[in-house]
């Protein structure tokens, strides 16, 4: 079955490729087909055709909308790579728009505002606000950027770093099945489809801001899925030898073929979506950028042990599934490893939560498990839990969410803290502009691909500018818009994990960034 697929998918390939029947021209050495418009043809079928973006046709042709007349002739690259290059092709319209500029820390005044309810929404004095801008006191105007933190970034001039002049090579192999119609796409094929794009869209936003810092990148996407054949053929022919970074592929197998060509050529492989360590095994060139669950809860032990008193007794739930034993053995071992001794480990809730209801002074209550039971009766708790420092897991907030359990207890009483690699609800000013600018530059919701995508961009750029782009002499650290990066080599010979954990602090459902 399997093969009659591929065979079909391959045909229909062909037949796709059968109607390019367009003269070739070379103009400032590039070819260009030279398609003539046919009756019934509109930009988009165009595009479908040639397997290239309606914006790099339009940009090429330097068309102002999506109009065109029959028989006219537009000249289409030769080789498109079915999405608009990033560097390139497309250009960000909200660029110039203030509102999406507001640098971190301040707030663009907008119609109906005043100085008393922009403190307010802030949650400062008046005369903080009017102490941090000058004049302000006397009237603030419309579009007017007022300082609204004492950590705000933007105001001062930024230091001059030495910048590498060296372009950064970056080929992106995303699987976004352009060659396949929608009438025939499968559901997983849509699934897989969206993520690569939501990566992809990540990337995008990120190299707007690298080419208003004029970082010198070469960012070429190629629709690549789970083609071992093609893999193989490609590392041998040369296709990626002036790679410095291939991101992707998202499927095991040709992943392995890429990581072992790596390992040759001195490339840098990076895996944008969660998959199993074990194809570090061997690849050392290959970086996943997606933390385990092993490594959240070794990072929470972590995090537990920098914050509080080494008197403070932890009190671990083991749960009862492989998984929730898998995360509370990783959080005990790495407790245990750096010296600390007081935790009590058990897998009995009840008589876990016995004993830190009854304690006068703090304790740290560490729960990896999402059973809905289990979290509402922590939240019923929550009252006696005030001296307790209770960590958690995401999936909580789904189930406190609900609130249909007891109506006497109000919603999200429990406070707690979790880790997570990712997470677009975070109470964060500048991440709440970028989402708004993803929403009007994509017309849909960021999701944790599309973050991861943005960060990794930017850690590699910043990286290069600082002449440190050999990963294995350097590492990777980068503090993201939502996501760490910090790269542990799981073994000699092996490839490296991102071990950069998010810790985020959940108070009455509004989730915040706590400081690693």
């Amino acid at each position: 079955m399997r093969i009659i697929i591929l065979l079909f998918f391959l045909t229909l390939n062909l037949l796709i490729q059968a109607q390019i029947h367009a003269p070739v021209q070379k103009i400032d050495g590039v070819d260009y087909y030279m398609h003539k418009v046919e009756q019934g043809q509109t930009l988009y079928s165009i595009a479908k055709m040639y397997n290239v973006g309606v914006k790099e046709i339009q940009k090429a042709n330097t068309l102002s909308s999506e109009g065109i007349q029959l028989g006219q002739t537009l000249k289409i690259r030769k080789g498109g790579s079915g999405m608009p290059h990033p560097s390139e092709q497309l250009t960000v319209p909200e660029k110039d728009n203030a509102y999406l500029n507001v640098p971190q820390g301040f707030h663009l005044v907008r119609p109906g505002e005043t100085a008393y309810s922009i403190a307010m929404k802030y949650k400062i004095s008046l005369e903080q606000l009017y102490a941090w801008n000058p004049g302000s006191e006397n009237g603030i105007a419309i579009d007017q950027q007022l300082k609204i933190s004492d950590k705000a970034v933007g105001a001062v001039a930024p230091k001059v770093t030495k910048v590498n002049t060296e372009k950064l090579k970056i080929y992106l192999l995303l699987p976004f099945y352009t060659g396949v119609p929608d009438s025939v796409i499968s559901a997983r094929q849509k699934v897989i489809r969206e993520t690569a794009l939501q990566i992809y869209r990540g990337m995008l936003l990120a190299t707007d801001t690298l080419v208003a810092q004029n970082m010198k990148m070469d960012i070429e996407v190629v629709d690549f899925a789970d083609n071992v054949t093609l893999a193989k053929e490609w590392t041998v022919s040369g296709k990626f030898n002036d790679a410095d970074f291939l991101v992707g592929p998202l499927f095991k197998e040709s992943l392995d073929v890429f990581a072992q060509w790596a390992q040759t050529k001195g490339v840098w492989v990076i895996c944008p979506v969660p998959i199993s360590n074990k194809v570090l095994m061997g690849n050392d060139h290959l970086i996943k950028a997606f933390p385990s669950d092993v490594s959240q809860w070794g990072a929470t032990a972590r995090y537990v042990m920098n914050h509080k008193k080494e008197s403070v007794p932890v009190y671990l739930y083991t749960g009862k599934s492989e998984a929730e034993k898998k995360k509370s053995e990783a959080f005990k071992s790495s407790y245990t490893k750096a010296g600390f001794k007081n935790i009590v480990v058990s897998n009995n809730m009840d008589s876990i939560l016995t004993v830190v209801t009854s304690f006068k002074d703090s304790t740290v209550l560490v729960v990896p498990s999402g059973n809905a039971d289990l979290v509402k009766k922590l939240n019923k708790k929550s009252s006696s839990l005030k001296k307790c420092w209770v960590m958690g897991v995401p999936e909580w907030q789904d189930v406190l969410a609900e609130g249909d359990y007891d109506e006497t207890v109000a919603l999200n009483q429990l406070n707690y803290t979790f880790p997570k690699s990712n997470d677009t609800d975070l109470e964060d000013e500048w991440l709440r502009l970028w989402v708004k600018k993803y929403h009007r530059q994509f017309f849909t919701h960021p999701n944790e691909y599309a973050m991861c995508g943005y960060d990794l961009i930017q850690s590699l750029a910043n990286a290069h500018k600082n002449g440190k782009s050999d990963i294995s002499k350097f590492g990777l650290e980068y503090n993201g818009l939502s996501c760490n990066i910090q790269l542990l080599q799981v073994g000699r010979g092996n490839g490296y994990e991102n071990i950069g954990v998010l810790m985020l602090r959940s108070e009455k459902g509004v989730i915040s960034r706590l400081n690693l």
